[in-house]
């Protein structure tokens, strides 16, 4: 699997059986936290899951390098470590408003939470991996325990719902 990295540097960094995990880490980790920040959780609680999901991958990655989608194991970790954390407030679907983050540009950030608390859970989180961690359909399935055609829906639903074609 290639993966084209984020950023004003466009770099790929391949990743294959021999992949160490520390270009693993370097290709994922800001990734896996913009993932979790749009799915509602507050920069330092993104950055927490995503380092506590690298740290148990670590001790096991002789065994987790081998498989198909080592990255796929990270964000499937993540989001179990996700699901087991949940607020009350994460079950209405709603987005909570998050802190300003200094990396990021304020108002572009204001307007994507607004556009994305439009959206469903599932559908920010399918967005979300689709579209900045650059994981397949197929790939989101796994993560999320739904088939890739389930994925593909809540995509088109989500883009439909953005660009006020609601479906």
């Amino acid at each position: 699997m290639t993966v084209t990295r984020m950023g004003s540097a466009q770099q790929e960094v391949s990743l294959d059986a021999t992949t160490s995990f520390d270009e693993v880490y370097e290709a994922h980790y800001p990734r896996l936290v913009r993932v979790l920040r749009l799915d509602g959780l507050s920069l330092a609680d993104s950055e927490d899951l995503a380092q506590e999901a690298f740290s148990r991958a670590v001790g096991r990655w002789g065994l987790i390098a081998r498989g198909a989608n080592p990255a796929g194991y990270i964000y499937t970790t993540a989001f179990r470590l996700r699901r087991r954390r949940r607020a009350p407030s994460d079950a209405a679907g709603s987005v909570a408003p998050a802190e300003p983050d200094p990396s990021l540009e304020v108002v572009a950030l204001l307007e994507v939470e607004r556009l994305l608390a439009m959206l469903s859970a599932t559908q920010r989180r399918c967005l979300a991996m689709y579209y900045l961690a650059d994981l397949s359909t197929e790939d989101i399935g796994r993560i999320l325990g739904v088939s890739p055609s389930t994925v593909r829906v809540h995509l088109h639903r989500a883009r439909g719902r953005l660009t006020g074609k609601e479906l």
